[in-house]
Parts: C-alpha cells; sequence; structure tokens
C-alpha cells in the first residue's frame, strides 16, 4: 500500500525513522522487539487508514492552543501524542491515579526537605565539589596549564575566563543546593498534574479494554492542552487506526474521556 498525499509529511518521516529503526535491529541482533514493531506498525496505519484524512486535515487547521509556540507542527505532535498513549503508562508513577500521584509528589517533596535540612552546612554538603573535581580533575589539570601559558594576557582569554567562571561556580555549590533545585522539579519528572477533566483517570489495570481506554482518554487530554477543545471525531478516527479490530463511535469516545 503506498503512503496518501495527505499523509503529513512529517508523520511520515516519524514512519520511516520507525521502519529504519526495525531494520536496524534485525540488522544488529537477528530481530525487533514487539514494542518496535507495533509502533511501526501503528505509525503505518495512521498515514494509511481512509478515515485518517480528516484527523490530520482538522489537525492541522486548528489553532495550537499554547501561546509560546507558535510554530508548533500540530501532526507530528499529535503523532507523537499517539504513540505514547499506545505505549501506555511505563513508569510505576504513570499508572497512579491523580490523588495517589499527587501523594506521592508530597511525600518525595518532604522527604527532600528532611535531607536538604540534615546535610546543609554538614561536611556532606560539600560532596557535590568533591565529587566533581574528582571526574573533572583531568580536564582541569589541561585548562590549567593552558592558562598557564597565557601568563600576563589570562585576562583577554575566553578560555580561562570560561573555566575560571566554572572554577567559582561549583566551589560555591553545596549539595543542599542542588537537593533544592530537585525538589522543585519533582513534580515535572513525575509526571504533570493535572485536576478536573483533564486528569488522567485510568482504567483497572484488570479490564479487558484497558489500554485502549488509557489511549482514548491520553489523546483527548493532549488535545485539549494542545487546542484547547477535545476533538470528539479526531480522537475517534485515531482511535480506531490504533485499534482497527473493535472500532468505537464517538458515544464511547465520549463516555470514555467526558
Amino acid at each position: 500500500m503506498g503512503i496518501p498525499r495527505w499523509a503529513p509529511d512529517s508523520v511520515v518521516t516519524l514512519w520511516e525513522e520507525a521502519k529504519n529503526e526495525t531494520f536496524q535491529d534485525v540488522e544488529l541482533y537477528g530481530g525487533a522487539s514487539e514494542l518496535t514493531l507495533e509502533i511501526e506498525e501503528l505509525l503505518f496505519r495512521i498515514i494509511t487508514n481512509p478515515n485518517m484524512k480528516y484527523a490530520w486535515e482538522k489537525v492541522q487547521n486548528t489553532a495550537y492552543k499554547p501561546k509560546r509556540q507558535p510554530k508548533t507542527d500540530n501532526a507530528a505532535l499529535i503523532a507523537m501524542s499517539t504513540k505514547i498513549a499506545f505505549i501506555g503508562p511505563s513508569a510505576p508513577s504513570q499508572r497512579l491515579t491523580p490523588k495517589k500521584r499527587e501523594e506521592f509528589i508530597e511525600e518525595a517533596t518532604s522527604l527532600t526537605n528532611q535531607l536538604i535540612r540534615l546535610v546543609r552546612n554538614s561536611e556532606l554538603d560539600r560532596f557535590h565539589q568533591r565529587e566533581h573535581w574528582d571526574r573533572k580533575a583531568g580536564e582541569y589539570v589541561r585548562k590549567a596549564a593552558e592558562i598557564f601559558r597565557h601568563g600576563e594576557k589570562y585576562i583577554d582569554c575566553p578560555t580561562c575566563k570560561k573555566y575560571q567562571s566554572k572554577f567559582e561556580r561549583w566551589d560555591r555549590t553545596e549539595f543542599s543546593e542542588t537537593l533544592l533545585a530537585f525538589q522543585k522539579m519533582i513534580p515535572k519528572l513525575v509526571g504533570q498534574t493535572f485536576t478536573g477533566r483533564d486528569a488522567l483517570f485510568l482504567p483497572s489495570p484488570g479490564h479487558k479494554d484497558a489500554r485502549r481506554i488509557y489511549f482514548v482518554r491520553y489523546l483527548t487530554r493532549e488535545c485539549r492542552q494542545f487546542f484547547g477543545q477535545p476533538l470528539r471525531r479526531v480522537v475517534t478516527d485515531i482511535t480506531n487506526a490504533s485499534y482497527p479490530d473493535a472500532p468505537l463511535d464517538e458515544r464511547t469516545v465520549i463516555r470514555l474521556a467526558p
């Protein structure tokens, strides 16, 4: 089957990259993983299924909601979201309900706070510098030699200035400051927490259709985040192209992802 002309170039490129990855795995390891093959087949379905013509046209002609990225390739964005939704939650924290994820973030933040208070202004607070100097010793010795060669011209040497800045920055950095920066990143590292209708309510793991239900809910949430609307028909068409054995109607999609 050839690639239809209406298929977005960026999504076709994603499929070609997936196909090359499969080929390389076969060449190097004698075979590709089941997931690699599934992703290649998924991308092929969403660029060849006739019902996807409307979905791609709608996505490409819908304004991207966040104003920070006005030149976003909507088709590639939705294709990547489709891929992620199809793979499903991988990290344990991604399998948590919104309430459990909030509890996890609160506990991780609290424990990090305790560690910060424990190490701050102690000998442990100097660990960061020692680890850095041990790892970078060879590099800094070479740069120190370069600084020495410049002698009186040191002040005008870009390399010298760069490494002087590094010396000063790492000399000031304490382990507790690194922990504090980590603490601020916890919500993002765990996965952005959504509330209300954008919260990703996971189906029961034992549900026979859990994977597709997660797919519908994830993709619906992404459309709301990207375009400010759930794009029900788009989600329905992408879902049916991704899971062609038992098509859903739009009413069912709305019920699964209110």
